[in-house]
């Protein structure tokens, strides 16, 4: 199974002075099951040391992880920039509800049983190296 993934993300920041972030059901499941915990910006996120990043879920009509998963905080574990002008975060999700972990552990156990491995389609080098020639090729 090959997720599709939304390269570059934007921070949004709240009302209440919160970081937060909007990611598609693909992109929860990854960065929960711990196979995919960075996500990349073109933009400086200037979060400032010590914040949590905090994870939003808007369902789409078709997906399976339900629409009542709150927000919920990722600790920032590494801030990169990689190449300017791309930054990257490694993310350690903080706290979840027991019935969303044990909905990821049964997606997971699902997955392992069909013989089926959750992806990316992208890897993390190659999407960076991939932006940069892109922005290379459109300065040139």
């Amino acid at each position: 199974m090959t997720f599709k993934y939304k390269i570059m993300k934007r921070i949004n920041r709240e009302k209440d002075g919160n970081f937060s972030v909007n990611l598609s059901q693909n992109e929860i499941i990854t960065l929960v099951s711990g196979y995919i915990p960075y996500i990349i910006f073109e933009r400086d996120p200037e979060i400032p040391e010590g914040e949590f990043l905090w994870i939003n879920y808007v369902p789409n009509e078709d997906d399976i992880i339900p629409p009542v998963i709150d927000a919920f905080p990722c600790r920032i574990l590494s801030y990169v920039s990689f190449v300017k002008p791309i930054y990257i975060l490694t993310l350690s999700p903080d706290e979840f509800s027991i019935d969303f972990m044990e909905m990821i552990a049964e997606f997971k156990e699902k997955m392992e049983k069909s013989n089926e491995f959750v992806r990316s389609n992208i890897s993390l080098p190659h999407a960076v190296l991939g932006l940069v020639n892109k922005k290379k090729t459109k300065t040139v």
